[in-house]
């Protein structure tokens, strides 16, 4: 295989895969810290490395829910973006990609717990994505 079909033919497919498990993995978030996070806090709380009340882990959770559904959302759009304008839909992407990539980081640096989901689900993905947004074909 040449590099001119791994540009072609691969890496749109590797793009695509990147951006489809960021956008479900981060409505998946969202469902779990909307909903999950809020009814099991109390249960799980000390797990995820939290010593606030049940309450507080509620809110917190649902803030990142939110901020979860945010970024799925501006992934969901850059893409749809693409399809009319290459140029306008990859700068929507690299910019929600950096910051998911980013938040990645933070998680991993900053939970007390296994910080491979954080890696394999948000910084891996992203990273991939910025990669493939920045080295694809010129149409």
């Amino acid at each position: 295989m040449t590099t001119t079909d791994f540009l072609t033919i691969v890496l749109p497919i590797i793009d695509k895969a990147a951006l489809a498990i960021l956008v479900v993995a981060h409505v998946g978030f969202f469902a779990l810290e909307w909903f999950w996070l809020a009814t099991w806090a109390g249960r799980f709380r000390t797990k995820l490395g939290f010593k606030a009340p049940q309450d507080e882990v509620a809110i917190v959770g649902k803030n990142q829910a939110f901020s979860n559904l945010i970024l799925a959302a501006g992934i969901a759009f850059g893409w749809i973006l693409r399809t009319s304008s290459r140029e306008y839909g990859n700068a929507v992407l690299l910019f929600f990609l950096v910051s998911i990539g980013i938040a990645g980081l933070v998680g991993v640096g900053s939970i007390r717990g296994d910080k491979k989901p954080f890696f394999l689900l948000q910084t891996l993905p992203a990273v991939v994505g910025i990669l493939a947004v920045i080295f694809e074909p010129k149409a």
